[in-house]
């Protein structure tokens, strides 16, 4: 199990949060251009799509990572793996698998889906 103090996993919440306020950008951009939206425009707007993988690598390390962090709660740290991953999982999972998909490949009128990593930043 990762403590809340180690030093390298600190660093790696200092590059998600920065991947994901680029992120909150990227998308605004995407979803503020009309023409790309409903699909009038080169699907490669913005080269979006490599950016939008590395993101996608980048929060889905920290989604696994979640597994394997000590969860601190009511000022007791929790080490227990099982207790870990099920509050994980009947926790914030779904909100970040669901922001892990790729919505401009799948459906671009989704694409606001992403913002739900927004719940993510109160962590970091």
């Amino acid at each position: 199990m990762i403590k809340p103090t180690n030093k390298r996993l600190k660093t790696f919440h200092l590059i998600v949060s920065l991947t994901l306020y680029f992120d909150f950008f990227m998308t605004c951009m995407v979803i503020g251009n009309y023409r790309f939206f409903y699909g009038l425009d080169e699907p490669e707007f913005l080269s979006h799509q490599d950016l939008f993988n590395v993101i996608i690598v980048i929060e889905a390390i920290d989604t696994f990572l979640t597994f394997f962090k000590i969860q601190i709660g009511e000022a007791v740290w929790i080490e227990d793996p099982i207790v870990v991953a099920k509050s994980y999982l009947l926790g914030d999972f779904i909100f970040d698998a669901v922001s892990l998909l790729p919505w401009t490949i799948i459906d671009r009128r989704y694409t606001f889906l992403r913002f739900l990593k927004l719940r993510k930043l109160t962590d970091y």
